[in-house]
């Protein structure tokens, strides 16, 4: 495939991740962000997992997407860093969580060292990194995904993330992550809240008149829903009037894991009706499926219509 034109003024990203029609690991977050970088006048090349390797348009049609490896294939990892070197992006963005290359420990081993290599290898051809970090080893229960806290496993954890961490810039998704980076490895990392190249507040919000803590995610091992449950209990007893709502569904690749809602079952001091659970398709997110609705409202009710007044329209 070509490379873009060098005409091109846009400023230029590569990033490395996980991208629909791919479901799980970071995908959809990806996608958004991706999306909402490219509104903005960026010019977004995505190499993404599976499927063909040639390149193509997402259905947004504003980012271009390199399909070049696959989970548990740690050769085409070696061929995610060919397209890096090849593109010369002035910066490079990787999508990562610690489990993100596939179920295999050795595969995402070699993920991050692919990392490592990205990094060093940007020192020498002028293109920076930057790694957005969406979990720790040390921050999620490890024994969830059957992996024993054994001497080998804690100092591979421990070296993938210090690995991730020589990329020039780190991000990560909560201010917890940031104190740990920061005590443990002596690094500065970044702190960007989950979603917040969406997030518009209205103005004159005020946070004590918010009656409700909000769960929104897949459901999967890596959370701790009983801590949740438990940080929930004390809230509820110095604010009565606080209610949780959990909006979820199961993660694609943990289908069992909404049995981690039990937790919340029976839950001394806290009435049924203060806990809501609602959950989303597990084959889009909840904005894909608000687009379906006025799509199928569009052509089965608006589309060669003739109304003669807007208020015969709606």
């Amino acid at each position: 495939m070509r490379s873009p034109s060098m005409t091109d003024s846009r400023p230029q990203l590569l990033i490395f991740s996980a991208y629909p029609p791919n479901r799980g690991r970071l995908s959809e977050y990806a996608f958004q962000l991706s999306k909402a970088l490219a509104s903005m006048g960026v010019r977004v090349t995505v190499l993404s997992d599976a499927g063909p390797k040639e390149g193509r348009r997402d259905d947004c049609g504003a980012v271009e997407v390199v399909e070049c490896w696959k989970p548990d294939n740690p050769l085409s990892l070696l061929r995610a860093s060919v397209h890096i070197v090849r593109r010369r992006a002035p910066v490079v963005l990787f999508n990562l969580h610690f489990a993100v290359f596939g179920r295999s420990r050795v595969t995402n081993f070699l993920g991050f060292l692919t990392v490592l290599g990205a990094a060093l290898l940007g020192r020498l051809l002028h293109f920076r990194t930057l790694v957005l970090l969406h979990n720790l080893p040390e921050a999620v229960k490890t024994d969830y995904f059957d992996l024993k806290p054994s001497l080998s496993n804690r100092v591979g954890l421990l070296l993938a993330e210090a690995m991730a961490l020589r990329c020039d810039s780190v991000v990560v998704t909560t201010k917890l992550y940031k104190k740990m980076i920061e005590h443990r490895f002596h690094r500065q990392a970044n702190f960007v809240p989950h979603g917040a190249w969406a997030w518009m507040p209205e103005d004159g919000v005020q946070i004590s008149k918010r009656d409700s803590l909000l769960f929104l995610g897949y459901m999967s091992p890596a959370k701790d829903m009983a801590t949740l449950s438990r940080v929930y209990r004390d809230l509820k007893v110095e604010h009565p009037w606080l209610k949780l709502k959990l909006i979820t569904s199961p993660h694609p690749n943990f289908p069992d894991s909404m049995k981690q809602l039990e937790e919340f079952s029976g839950m001394e001091g806290v009435e049924h009706s203060d806990i809501q659970l609602h959950y989303t398709p597990t084959y889009a997110s909840w904005l894909d499926q608000v687009e379906l609705r006025f799509s199928i409202l569009y052509r089965q009710a608006l589309k060669r219509g003739d109304f003669k007044s807007s208020q015969r329209k709606t």
